[in-house]
């Protein structure tokens, strides 16, 4: 790439979701990507869950702390042009705080294709993963782990009730859809999601891609592919869409997806109030109705260490389970807060 990348990670889960079977390497592989001469740093490491289509993401994020990271992802089935990385990061310039994507499914504009019964999107209009997408580790929280979330909201509008077969189906059709997962969290905070009209160039490895070893099989069905995999899993990448996309309306509601003005509150507490920190911070949310804002800063200089923070506001009645991320300030620049899975109950 004409502007290399600080870092490639090739994350490999410690068994695969699809039969529960171990990934077992050589010692030695681990010390590959040091051995490589590559423009960047190649990191090979290990991610103690499968999330299938979400994993080189989702295990990442555990490894790169940084909120104003860009993080860049694309196919394996694909040849990119020298340039895309500093063409991405051009148009990332130009758009600060959106989500940047090489070409939707359909024309800008449109935010949902298909409407249910009831007037609810299961099609929204997203970006293909195939050809790139560019996002900030800001944008993303502990949340975007939080698959059962999805699941049991699914499950409280299911006519028979609760039923773990269906349960699962869930988690794994949204596991399946990516880019519906990624989007549909950056659209419940109101990022803005650029739909480019290019794919910078990008050819595809059409065996790779459509081969007998794709994840998805060469028949198309009115633009359904089949999984190959697991009875278990969706009975075709259609079906997953609209499978995850109905949990998520029933998790966020049914206006998720149309564009919308992004709105924040941020709010500086004195030094003293460190001494009373989780009454304060109880105090601040209470007043804030949970549909007017999609995010909430504050900043408080306390001199603690975050872990003894997050320990008193779950003292104080569980007020952590209603944060996002927490930051801390360090050596120059701000840090998000590693994966704490406490940390998002919707």
């Amino acid at each position: 790439q004409s502007r290399p990348p600080d870092a490639i990670y090739l994350s490999l889960p410690l068994f695969f979701s699809r039969d529960w079977a171990s990934y077992e390497h050589p010692w030695w592989y681990l010390m590959l990507g040091a051995e490589q001469e590559l423009q960047a740093d190649l990191r090979i490491v290990r991610c103690e869950q499968d999330f299938r289509s979400l994993t080189a993401v989702l295990c990442m994020l555990q490894y790169e702390p940084d909120p104003a990271t860009r993080i860049l992802v694309v196919d394996d089935d694909q040849v990119f042009h020298p340039w895309m990385l500093q063409r991405f990061l051009e148009k990332g310039e130009q758009t600060p705080g959106a989500m940047i994507g090489a070409q939707a499914y359909y024309n800008g504009g449109i935010t949902c294709i298909r409407f249910d019964e009831t007037g609810g999107c299961v099609r929204p209009n997203l970006i293909h993963t195939t050809y790139g997408i560019m996002f900030q580790r800001r944008f993303f929280d502990a949340g975007i782990y939080d698959f059962a979330a999805a699941g049991d909201a699914a499950m409280r509008l299911r006519p028979g009730g609760r039923d773990q077969v269906a349960f699962d189906y869930t988690i794994s059709c949204c596991k399946l859809e990516d880019n519906v997962w990624y989007e549909g969290h950056l659209a419940k905070k109101g990022i803005p999601r650029v739909f480019l009209k290019t794919v910078f160039d990008v050819k595809t490895i059409a065996q790779l891609a459509f081969g007998d070893e794709a994840l998805t099989s060469s028949q198309d069905v009115a633009g359904a592919h089949t999984y190959n995999f697991d009875k278990r899993d969706a009975h075709s990448t259609e079906e997953a869409l609209i499978v995850c996309t109905k949990a998520l309306a029933a998790l966020w509601g049914p206006t998720l997806w149309p564009a919308r003005r992004r709105e924040v509150a941020a709010v500086t507490f004195p030094p003293e109030a460190a001494a009373n920190l989780a009454a304060e911070v109880a105090r601040f949310v209470s007043r804030l109705g949970w549909w007017q804002y999609d995010q909430t800063y504050i900043f408080l200089c306390a001199g603690r260490q975050i872990e003894e923070v997050r320990k008193e506001l779950s003292a104080h009645g569980g007020v952590d389970r209603q944060m996002h991320y927490l930051h801390y300030y360090q050596a120059g620049h701000y840090m998000s807060e590693l994966y704490d899975p406490g940390a998002f109950i919707p």
